[in-house]
């Protein structure tokens, strides 16, 4: 198993897991579904399609309010944006290697079009072992949950967010992480709160 053999679902649900570090909204991951197959039945390849996807959070508010770099190349950090991804993707950040290799890919002004996109799926294709069992892991609760909570109950706000991240937080290589997330998915789609939950959206709430 690797990156390039999940399903389209679940490629398209870790992109949202490597720029946010968090689960997937419904509304939005149906938008973002209908848009790869509208790229691919207009005949993009699979590949192009997922790298215009992934250039396209890019450029969404949530992510240039994130990551510096995002918003200002020429004056961002990097080096905090690749870190992030990986904590995101993997729970650690990057090596000092892989770190290295893309800061400069990403400064290159000669890497093409598309560089942050193809940055995002380059590190997702080359996970191996425990890296990429955790990417499939939160890739899997990051679906489960857009694809299980009602489109017209979840609302694009902090509390909801800090919800959405907070799902994928425990979320490691052991399988029965990705059980306990779904469960806790369940209890808040059916109207309660795990304790762990509460604490978490509290907190974003007193943050605002």
């Amino acid at each position: 198993m690797a990156y390039t053999d999940f399903t389209t679902t679940a490629k398209l649900a870790a992109i949202y897991v490597g720029y946010f570090g968090r689960a997937a909204d419904p509304e939005g991951f149906v938008y973002w579904e209908d848009d790869f197959a509208t790229r691919v039945a207009d005949g993009a390849t699979e590949q192009d399609a997922l790298i215009a996807v992934a250039q396209s959070f890019a450029n969404d508010t949530e992510a240039q309010a994130t990551y510096s770099y995002l918003a200002d190349p020429d004056t961002g950090d990097v080096g905090a944006f690749i870190d992030a991804i990986y904590q995101n993707l993997f729970g650690h950040a990057a090596d000092a290697a892989g770190k290295d290799y893309w800061t400069g890919y990403l400064s290159d002004a000669d890497a093409g079009e598309l560089t942050v996109g193809k940055f995002i799926l380059a590190v997702m294709e080359g996970a191996i072992g425990t890296d990429l069992t955790v990417l499939e892991n939160r890739a899997a609760v990051s679906e489960y949950y857009a694809a299980n909570y009602d489109a017209d109950v979840w609302e694009n706000n902090p509390t909801f967010l800090a919800e959405a991240r907070n799902i994928l937080s425990g979320v490691t290589d052991d399988p029965s992480t990705v059980e306990d997330a779904k469960a806790d998915v369940d209890v808040i789609i059916s109207g309660g709160e795990t304790f762990t939950l509460t604490e978490a959206i509290e907190a974003a709430a007193t943050e605002e």
